[in-house]
């Protein structure tokens, strides 16, 4: 810090160092080495494959323009599940009103308070467990978060049902939460695996209360992808 001058813009605030008390300079200081750290966080679990290559580019605090207010509600709410009670988190809406864009914000935030989190689509989870099993099963039980992408794109049949009540009852069993993103309210989900898992309704209904309580979340409003 000595080698700013007192007319330096801060590099956390951007306000002029000469304008900064002793604790001021302090916060502003731990939160650039915060800052170092969550980049290097990031880049680990980009490099291990456990988030997506846009992963720390999804928080609304960074890009928070005129256009993003139809969305600000449900972001809002579902920025609150992750101080709430719920196990699990629902969010529901057409293509591009931001579902996967405000689940990473709630992961980034997650990670910043030092929890372990990760994401993937239902579909790669689904392909990921079919080629590597028990090893697949356990990689996604242990994030404390877990964010399962589009859940209802994914290729659903007895022996998949199966395997998303197993992960879900030991992520429950844990004290793990999950994020869940879906085109479909959640009643409609329940038809879309039912329809290629022969109609299991009692396994649904099981995997379904693995994430209860759960906030459900509808998100509104045009596609915001090419905005953000």
């Amino acid at each position: 810090m000595s080698s700013f001058n007192s007319y330096d813009k801060c590099p956390a605030c951007s306000r002029e160092i000469r304008l900064h008390d002793t604790d001021e300079m302090n916060m502003c200081w731990d939160d650039m080495v915060k800052e170092k750290e969550m980049a290097e966080a990031i880049k680990e679990l980009k490099r291990v494959g456990s988030v997506s290559a846009k992963f720390g580019e999804h928080t609304f605090g960074k890009s928070n323009r005129g256009y993003i207010r139809d969305y600000i509600s449900a972001w809002i709410q579902s920025k609150q599940w992750l101080n709430s009670d719920s196990v699990g988190l629902y969010l529901y809406g057409t293509q591009g009103t931001g579902k996967t864009y405000a689940s990473r914000s709630v992961l980034y935030d997650a990670l910043y308070d030092g929890r372990s989190v990760m994401e993937i689509t239902a579909y790669k989870m689904l392909r990921h467990e079919a080629l590597f099993q028990n090893y697949s099963q356990s990689k996604f039980e242990t994030p404390q978060l877990l964010l399962i992408d589009d859940i209802d794109k994914a290729e659903w049949n007895t022996k998949s049902l199966n395997y998303l009540w197993s992960l879900l009852n030991e992520r429950s069993n844990n004290g793990c939460r999950t994020i869940i993103t879906s085109n479909v309210k959640p009643d409609k989900l329940r038809s879309v695996i039912g329809a290629g898992s022969e109609g299991n309704q009692s396994t649904i209904e099981s995997a379904m209360q693995r994430l209860h309580p759960v906030t459900t979340i509808e998100f509104k409003g045009k596609s915001i992808r090419g905005m953000v």
